[in-house]
């Protein structure tokens, strides 16, 4: 998912590393550089099925490992509401898996306890029901020669079936 507003990229596709660099051009396909609702383990999320739901919402569901993965997202003016629901496979259904919403901000926001502040000012405020964030360093490969900083805010539940809602919300900065 990729998500820009009003001029600012919030969310930003990581874009795929150097061929050069074996290591980074794994994590660059991978599930965790993306804003995805991750299976941790799981290295493949199989055939993604996309329904329109109404102008401003999608659903997309799919099988990663064998489990069952779906993700509603709701756009407003300035907002993204996503809510992923998942269970664990039916053939093993005490074991409880963790998985992970990962937010893939664009490079430029710097991440705090509740979100983020874009170079401009803009704030992106992240409120997930699975608790708190968890911020992490990456690589954004956008331009494949010249790598920048970015950073992966995310958030994670843990059982075997499992519910989280995150609400991203952009404040434009305050006139200069």
């Amino acid at each position: 998912m990729t998500w820009f507003l009003s001029g600012v990229p919030v969310l930003s596709d990581r874009g795929r590393a150097a061929k050069t660099d074996s290591v980074a051009l794994a994590w660059s396909r991978s599930m965790p550089a993306h804003s995805t609702f991750e299976p941790v383990g799981q290295i493949r999320s199989g055939h993604t099925r996309m329904s329109l739901l109404g102008p401003t919402r999608y659903r997309f569901t799919d099988r990663p490992g064998g489990s069952t993965r779906g993700r509603d997202i709701t756009f407003n003016a300035r907002t993204i509401s996503v809510t992923d629901t998942a269970a664990v496979p039916t053939t093993d259904p005490l074991t409880p898996w963790t998985w992970v919403q990962h937010w893939q901000l664009a490079p430029g926001w710097v991440p705090d306890e509740t979100g983020a502040t874009y170079t401009d000012g803009t704030r992106l405020d992240i409120v997930c029901s699975a608790g708190a964030l968890t911020s992490t360093a990456v690589t954004s490969y956008i331009n494949e020669s010249t790598p920048e900083a970015a950073w992966d805010v995310s958030c994670s539940a843990t059982g075997t079936s499992v519910s989280v809602t995150t609400t991203l919300t952009v404040t434009p900065p305050p006139p200069v």
